[in-house]
């Protein structure tokens, strides 16, 4: 499927969406761009990108803020505007990864959520296994159907729970376009290993 890009979003924090960008842009040589990066302090999403996928052109952020924190409140510092503009211009498609979950603040103004609609990118939504992620992910999902929204479609994300699983098997409304398993030794595994959602994005 060609399109401009997608916008790689989950039901939360620490969900595997930069692996799950990583290997996108590995297996397919698309651009990566993060709007907005908080705890630069460590290493960026960015550069783990650079580092599991050196082929790939990794955009500059619009915005970067040294402490772990939400996104919107670096408007407290700075006079940050994310527009239809901001868009990196590219020949190749774009996997945006946004931070948090689907309603988390970009800015005062503008969800994770928004930015789909602001940008026209469909969504890929990672989903990963833990206490209350059922919860999480059918509040995703029905927030998504309510806003009748473009999803691409669902990645599994890391050791899945059979359990859980089985129960939202019937319940994910969306495509389950694969899983992207836990992968002990990155970089190297992601570029070895046949890892087929990449196939459907």
């Amino acid at each position: 499927m060609q399109h401009r890009g997608v916008l790689i979003a989950s039901i939360g924090t620490d969900c595997g969406k930069t692996v799950v960008s990583a290997a996108i842009c590995a297996k397919k040589k698309w651009d990566y761009f993060k709007p907005v990066q908080t705890g630069t302090s460590t290493q960026s999403d960015a550069s783990f990108v650079r580092i599991c996928a050196p082929e790939c052109n990794v955009h500059p952020e619009l915005y970067t803020y040294p402490d772990p924190v939400s996104p919107h409140i670096i408007e407290k510092t700075t006079e940050m505007k994310i527009t239809k503009e901001s868009f990196p211009v590219s020949n190749q498609p774009v996997v945006v990864e946004s931070a948090g979950g689907l309603l988390s603040p970009v800015t005062n103004d503008l969800s994770v959520f928004d930015l789909s609609r602001l940008w026209n990118l469909p969504i890929l939504l990672v989903i990963p296994f833990y206490l209350g992620s059922i919860n999480h992910t059918l509040l995703a999902i029905e927030f998504l159907k309510s806003k009748q929204a473009n999803v691409l479609g669902i990645v599994l994300n890391g050791k899945i729970n059979q359990d859980s699983a089985s129960y939202l098997e019937n319940k994910l409304y969306y495509p389950v376009l694969g899983k992207m398993p836990y992968l002990e030794n990155l970089p190297r595994d992601l570029r070895r290993e046949k890892i087929s959602f990449t196939e459907s994005v």
